[in-house]
């Protein structure tokens, strides 16, 4: 007894200190939160006004645009560094040769990150008060947008700018491997985001609520990842060995924000194109559908997630054997959770809306069924493009390119004439010419080179 007791104990340890499970319980809390605030919200908020809000959340998205890819070099070099890594050069990725954390290095990266992020904040500000301009001008003239709207957005606005100016604690704790720790904080954030939200949905302030939720679980896990990062470098004198510089991190940055910007133009700002070519209750299911469908493409990449910093590491000494052993089942994993989570979501989340009462619903079977099957490949294409960033290179750059060029030319005629089916064909076609075949490819041929080498 007192044996079971023991291994019961140390099982229930590991499932504890288990990055994946805290990235599930990350997803799970959002998940629940998302049916608890949401619900609520569809039966409160009329459906034109919730169709605004996915527009407003489409717009505040762009942020990612403008932080240009900086977030994911600085996790990749923080990797590096925790790694031992000395110097990292511009393209790939030296042997380490120190045989711990290189902390003076990741303190040069923290400081050059500051400073950086600073601007990017109010560059965000900008660039959303021109785009929502453009669009209560073009796109938004037919949606009754009133005071309370315009002041819930320059609020997400003010919000959205100020999260920018810290986002980089957040991806220099995920980048030293702390990965628990930053799921940890994300339920804590995401769980002030919906008590925030559901108490101001309460109280009557309807889409002002939900902006305020959003701002509030944004900030609270970016003041805990400073706090540890700040305790854990502790205090240690500069060295003038290493000293970082964003022209450092450029090559590879800007070929990564370019890469979020593609990524943008084919999934994110979709919801965008569906209010200029259908109506809001339309694009109001549309935003209601796609953001459920994200969350399943979430939980489903935390399989290979919650390693990308460890593989960072894992590359920098050269054991790509390793690799593959991570890979080899957590890649199957991640495809079967999305594709038993897809299943459910069609047969039991519109029930679940008609249990509700909800004023907005999924959208028809037919067309969850499309846009499943195009999140589910980007899951695909999207983990292949992760990993080889983990070598500090970027050679699926151009395939995205050639995605993003081909989606902006067939979503004008696909959407006028076709409407909702164009708006999900025009990605989906766009990414069948290259990026589907040839970025997985890409990888594999790269590790099973690695292996080669690592047998010799």
């Amino acid at each position: 007894m007192q044996t079971l007791k023991i291994k019961g104990g140390l099982i229930a340890g590991r499932v504890m200190s288990s990055s994946l499970v805290w990235g599930g319980g990350v997803t799970l809390l959002r998940g629940i939160g998302f049916l608890l605030v949401m619900a609520y919200a569809l039966r409160q908020i009329p459906t034109p006004e919730i169709g605004l809000w996915y527009v407003m959340l489409s717009i505040a998205g762009m942020g990612g645009i403008v932080e240009f890819g900086f977030s994911s070099t600085l996790s990749r070099h923080a990797s590096y560094y925790a790694g031992g890594a000395v110097e990292i050069p511009r393209f790939g990725v030296d042997q380490a040769v120190l045989g711990g954390m290189n902390k003076p290095a990741i303190i040069a990266l923290v400081e050059m990150a500051r400073r950086l992020y600073q601007f990017l904040g109010v560059l965000v500000g900008v660039l959303m008060l021109a785009v929502w301009s453009g669009w209560l001008h073009w796109g938004g003239v037919a949606t009754q947008v009133g005071v309370r709207e315009i002041l819930a957005f320059l609020l997400l606005l003010a919000g959205t700018a100020f999260n920018m100016t810290g986002l980089y604690w957040g991806a220099i704790l995920y980048g030293i491997n702390r990965v628990r720790l930053y799921n940890q904080w994300m339920m804590l954030g995401l769980s002030a985001n919906y008590v925030v939200a559901l108490i101001g949905l309460m109280a009557g302030f309807g889409i002002l609520a939900l902006v305020v939720g959003q701002i509030i679980g944004g900030l609270v896990p970016r003041f805990a990842a400073r706090r540890f990062v700040k305790e854990m470098l502790g205090v240690i004198e500069p060295d003038s060995r290493f000293k970082v510089s964003w022209h450092d991190l450029w090559p590879t940055t800007w070929r990564a924000g370019v890469l979020t910007l593609c990524t943008y133009l084919m999934i994110n700002i979709t919801t965008f194109w569906c209010s200029v070519f259908t109506d809001m209750r339309t694009t109001a299911s549309y935003g209601l559908t796609l953001q459920m469908a994200l969350m399943l493409h979430t939980t489903s990449a935390l399989w290979v997630w919650v390693k990308i910093p460890e593989i960072g590491t894992l590359r920098v000494r050269g054991q790509w054997k390793a690799i593959f052993g991570l890979l080899r089942w957590r890649l199957p994993a991640s495809l079967l959770t999305y594709g038993v989570g897809a299943i459910l979501m069609i047969i039991a989340a519109p029930w679940f809306l008609s249990f509700l009462h909800s004023k907005t619903e999924m959208l028809p079977c037919a067309g969850m069924v499309a846009l499943l099957a195009l999140i589910g490949l980007d899951l695909i294409v999207g983990h292949h493009s992760a990993l080889l960033q983990t070598g500090n290179e970027i050679p699926q750059l151009h395939a995205y390119c050639i995605s993003a060029c081909l989606t902006l030319l067939l979503v004008w005629p696909l959407g006028r004439h076709f409407h909702l089916w164009g708006v999900i064909g025009a990605p989906c076609l766009a990414q069948l010419v290259v990026s589907y075949w040839w970025v997985p490819c890409q990888f594999w041929r790269r590790l099973h080179v690695g292996i080669r080498k690592e047998g010799k």
